[in-house]
């Protein structure tokens, strides 16, 4: 079973990338990267680079995985309510409790500061987001989502659960050893 998106992406794969590059640069014999005081005029460009399966190397795959799922799923709930993928991933952590810092917000979401802040601002604009300063240290600013900003939740889950499913039908029998390994990567990667 393919799982269908709403929306048809282009995507370049880094074969047509690498047709971009000057016969002279790609062409180039390759061979294993130098050691000791070669190694520096390696790295500055001097000698070709090895081969390397970028397509195959499993952090990229799962990246290029993420941005696609995360684009497909923007594009049901973008379309109706005019959400962005950050603003969406803050109002989910949001829902998980009643306040929380920005500072919090940022390391739950693993979103840079300036987009986790742009993206609030956008929320608290529209009304779903409330942003207060923290009580015991004034520098600290709190966020919170308002009435609105629940009501559009509970609008927007019933399309992220039906994106879960067709997600797990997409896997079939596959699913549970992907949910395991994707487990055992989550326990082994430390930031």
């Amino acid at each position: 079973m393919q799982l269908k998106c709403a929306i048809a992406l282009p995507m370049t794969s880094l074969a047509e990338d690498i047709q971009r590059i000057p016969d002279r640069e790609r062409d180039a014999p390759s061979g294993s990267a130098p050691e000791g005081a070669e190694a520096s005029a390696f790295a500055m460009g001097n000698e070709s680079v090895p081969k390397f399966d970028l397509e195959g190397f499993l952090p990229y795959q799962l990246s290029r995985l993420a941005n696609r799922m995360s684009r497909a799923l923007e594009a049901r709930y973008s379309s109706i309510h005019g959400l962005a993928v950050a603003e969406w991933r803050i109002m989910l952590h949001l829902s998980q409790s009643n306040v929380i810092s920005m500072n919090e917000l940022k390391c739950r979401v693993e979103m840079h500061k300036s987009r986790v802040s742009r993206a609030t601002g956008r929320l608290e604009r529209a009304g779903f987001v409330r942003r207060s300063a923290n009580e015991d240290d004034r520098r600290v600013v709190n966020l919170e989502l308002t009435e609105s900003g629940r009501l559009l939740l509970c609008d927007l889950l019933p399309l992220a659960r039906q994106f879960q499913t067709e997600l797990a039908a997409a896997l079939g029998e596959n699913k549970e050893a992907f949910r395991l390994g994707l487990d055992v990567l989550m326990k082994n990667c430390t930031e």
